[in-house]
C-alpha cells in the first residue's frame, strides 16, 4: 500500500492540473477557482508559497518550463481564453496571449523554446515560448483537446482527444504522423516514455493502452480501474507507469509485463 504523505489544502474548487518541478522542491497547481499555486512540498508547514489570482475562467492546466523558472497556465470556455507565462520565482506575470477559444491544456518543448496549448475547437498550438506566438496550427482532432505530450527529443507532439482518438505530429512539417485509434470514449491523457518509445494513453472507456511510438501499434492494455482514467505519468526510468482514475485510485504498472 502507498502511504499517503502530505496533504496540500488551498484551493476552494477541484483542483484540476498538477506538476513537479524538475528538482523537485515546488509542485504547482491550477483549480477552477481561477488560482494558480506554488507550494513547497519538502518542509513543514505545506502551505503554498505563492497564490496566483491568475484567470477570470476557470484554470485548466499548468506546466513548468524545462528550467523551472517559467510557468504556464491556460484556461477558458468554449467561447474564450487565454494563455499566461508567470516567473516563477515571484509569480510576476510575463504575457498573456488571448485565445478566441478556450484552452484546455499545455506543455513546454524540451528545448523550453516552444509550447504547445490545445484548444476546445479540436485545434492544437505550437507557440514560441518568450512571446506566446503561434508558429504553427494543428488540425484533424474532431474533438477538443485534453493532453499534450512532445517526444523527449522535441520532434513529435502528441495529443488525446474527445473525438476518441490520440494523434502524433511531426513538429518539422506539421503532418498528422499517425492516429491511435481504438478506444471507445474519449481519450484524457497520453504520455510519451522517457525513451520515446512507447505512448500510453487514458480514456473514459476506464483503461489504458501502451502503443509503439515508432508505428503506433498497440502493444498492450491495462485493465483494472472501473471509472474513467484521468492522467498519466511515466517514472524517470520509464520502468513504471501511474495512471489516476475518477474510481478514486491511483494504479502503479509494470510497463513490461503490464
Amino acid at each position: 500500500m502507498g502511504n499517503q504523505r502530505s496533504q496540500l489544502r488551498g484551493h476552494n474548487d477541484a483542483v484540476t492540473g498538477v506538476v513537479f518541478a524538475v528538482n523537485g522542491q515546488r509542485i504547482l497547481s491550477a483549480g477552477l477557482d481561477r488560482t494558480i499555486k506554488i507550494w513547497s512540498p519538502v518542509a513543514p508547514p505545506r502551505q503554498a508559497r505563492l497564490t496566483l489570482q491568475a484567470h477570470t475562467e476557470r484554470a485548466w492546466a499548468v506546466a513548468f518550463s524545462p528550467d523551472s523558472r517559467v510557468l504556464a497556465s491556460v484556461s477558458g470556455m468554449e467561447k474564450s481564453g487565454e494563455l499566461k507565462l508567470w516567473e516563477a520565482a515571484t509569480g510576476k506575470q510575463l504575457i498573456v496571449v488571448s485565445a478566441p477559444k478556450g484552452l484546455r491544456c499545455v506543455a513546454f518543448a524540451p528545448d523550453g523554446k516552444t509550447l504547445a496549448t490545445g484548444c476546445f475547437d479540436n485545434t492544437v498550438q505550437l507557440r514560441e515560448a518568450a512571446t506566446g506566438k503561434v508558429l504553427r496550427v494543428f488540425k484533424g482532432h474532431q474533438g477538443g483537446i485534453n493532453s499534450l505530450s512532445f517526444s523527449p527529443d522535441g520532434r513529435r507532439l502528441a495529443t488525446a482527444s474527445l473525438d476518441k482518438t490520440a494523434k502524433v505530429w511531426d513538429l518539422a512539417t506539421g503532418e498528422d504522423a499517425m492516429t491511435l485509434k481504438g478506444h471507445k470514449d474519449w481519450v484524457l491523457s497520453v504520455a510519451f516514455a522517457p525513451d520515446g518509445k512507447t505512448i500510453a494513453t487514458a480514456s473514459k472507456d476506464n483503461s489504458v493502452w501502451l502503443w509503439d511510438a515508432a508505428n503506433g501499434k498497440l502493444q498492450r492494455t491495462l485493465d483494472g480501474h472501473t471509472q474513467a482514467v484521468e492522467g498519466l505519468a511515466f517514472s524517470p526510468d520509464g520502468k513504471t507507469l501511474a495512471t489516476a482514475s475518477w474510481d478514486q485510485t491511483v494504479r502503479l504498472w509494470d510497463v513490461a509485463t503490464g
